[in-house]
């Protein structure tokens, strides 16, 4: 069977941009988490990020930014909502889409509410936070005095949000939760891989993808040591893909949830009782499993014993950056012993990371591997 019978057609997949607004943002003093935590929620309803931006407090900066993102079938507008002079990003947006500005009793009742409850002054400056451009549906605060807002501009709906993270990302789900629902949902399969060369398995997943007309998007991640892969698809898509992905991939994959091999190790091992015999690692196995898996009491748990070595290590092999590493390890368990190896490149310090997350990995096959079946008695 063929990828083109497995798969349906593919769906234009909705797209999105993101705009975050403010000259902190721009000059480092305050770090960007809106636009990463905006893309997941995104993302997680079926929307394909294609763009970020940021920008100063400047009216004609947010609406020249605003303007060219339009094409999109969503825009959200972080920042710039609060009640200063710098807090430009209502007037920028209203320019942008050729709207007035209107004032809104229900918000400025919410702004004098919270400011009197708290034993705060009203200022009229803070009238500022009740205008809002004409035909916006108006998004509560439950955490602050800035509402946002949704809109409809043409084909794309349009977000504004405050920039405070604990204020913006709630009011962002409610934005989602009212006008999400007509964008195309995306499935997602994601590997997390050891022991691949990124270059190498995109390379394999790309041919086993191409040509399909599938709508299939696989994507690329590498982060030492790990490779990640990941395929996004129309509903129902992947099954029979995920099978041929998993075929590619055998023998490397730690994780199918974003897992780390020690945080999977975490999960697998509660009952187990580790005994380390580390000549590998430097300490940073035992340190690194000490925080994630608790110690069984003495005499309790699975026994587990590890042996980590290096294949003719020479001395301060983990200094050199030049050359392969080959990393040994041995698990035994109830289930038997098991060998795994693993020739790495050597990066200079930073391989140890590698070497203790494939030891981890290592104890994780061992783990997992099926029990050994009973020896039949004879009749």
């Amino acid at each position: 069977m063929s990828i083109e019978e497995i798969v349906p057609a593919p769906v234009p997949e909705p797209t999105a941009a993101v705009l975050t607004v403010g000259d902190e943002l721009l000059s480092g003093e305050v770090a960007d988490t809106n636009s990463a935590a905006a893309s997941i929620a995104l993302r997680g309803r079926g929307y394909r990020v294609a763009e970020h931006r940021t920008v100063g407090d400047s009216l004609g900066a947010v609406s020249a930014a605003v303007r060219s993102l339009l094409h999109a079938d969503a825009v959200v507008v972080i920042g710039g909502l609060g009640p200063t002079s710098d807090d430009v990003t209502r007037f920028g947006l209203a320019d942008a889409l050729g709207r007035e500005l209107e004032h809104r009793a229900e918000a400025w009742d919410a702004v004098v509410e919270r400011l009197t409850r708290f034993g705060l002054a009203v200022h009229e400056s803070n009238r500022r936070q009740a205008l809002f451009p004409v035909g916006s549906e108006l998004l509560p605060n439950a955490n602050g005095t800035a509402w946002g807002a949704l809109l409809t501009a043409g084909d794309t709906r349009v977000v504004l949000l405050p920039g405070p993270p604990k204020e913006c990302r709630p009011m962002l789900t409610d934005a989602l939760d009212r006008f999400a629902a007509a964008a195309r949902p995306t499935d997602r399969a994601r590997w997390r891989t050891l022991g691949l060369i990124e270059g190498d398995v995109a390379a394999a997943v790309d041919e086993a993808v191409a040509g399909s007309g599938t709508g299939v998007t696989p994507s690329y991640r590498w982060h030492y040591p790990f490779v990640d892969i990941g395929l996004s698809c129309p509903p129902g898509a992947h099954p029979a893909l995920e099978a041929h992905i998993d075929g590619i991939l055998d023998g490397h994959v730690v994780s199918r949830a974003g897992r780390t091999a020690f945080e999977e190790l975490a999960l697998a091992a509660e009952d187990a009782a580790l005994t380390l015999d580390d000549r590998l690692t430097e300490g940073l196995l035992a340190e690194r499993l000490g925080r994630l898996v608790a110690p069984a009491p003495t005499g309790a748990g699975t026994p587990v014993e590890v042996d980590a070595w290096a294949e003719e290590p020479g001395p301060d092999a983990a200094q050199q950056h030049a050359g392969t590493w080959d990393l040994r390890c041995a698990v035994r368990t109830a289930a038997g012993s098991r060998a795994f190896a693993l020739t790495v490149p050597r990066r200079g310090p930073e391989v140890l990371e590698y070497a203790a997350e494939f030891v981890a990995w290592s104890v994780l096959r061992a783990l997992r591997a099926p029990a050994p079946h009973p020896a039949r008695t004879p009749s």
